[in-house]
């Protein structure tokens, strides 16, 4: 189970922004590459040894990327959901919005969509100047 996370969370993450770099080097097209992660790899969870790793390595590969790709005019960085109610979530724990929500400042799980937004931003040119970073939504 720890190679399987780790080989589709932090490899996939790797080898998927190296393919990205690749074409946006070829075709002189200055980008952004945006990983996804989680804030279980800031806090850490019970049960979630593997996943909470891979994740905590894409905030370190975001960063040592930002620094091989910038000269590339490449910006990467990550942003890290909170709980979200998505049906794997609600499928493997039924009280999972009531759980997880009272341990967020704002009392509840996130919808999907208020994901979009953090995506957007950080693809958007609104964050131009931002490369190397991990935020936490």
């Amino acid at each position: 189970a720890w190679d399987r996370v780790l080989d589709t969370n932090l490899k996939g993450t790797f080898f998927c922004s190296l393919e990205a770099a690749r074409w946006m080097r070829e075709t002189k097209t200055a980008g952004r590459i945006v990983n996804v992660s989680t804030n279980c790899a800031q806090l850490g969870v019970k049960n979630l040894v593997a996943y909470a790793t891979s994740k905590a390595g894409i905030h370190g590969l975001t960063k040592q990327l930002a620094i091989e790709f910038a000269p590339h005019g490449i910006r990467v960085n990550t942003f890290a959901p909170g709980p979200v109610s998505v049906m794997r979530n609600l499928r493997d724990d039924p009280d999972y919005e009531k759980s997880w929500g009272g341990v967020i400042p704002l009392r509840r799980t996130a919808a999907v969509e208020e994901m979009i937004g953090p995506a957007l931003f950080l693809a958007s040119d609104e964050s131009r100047y931002i490369t190397g970073g991990e935020f936490i939504v």
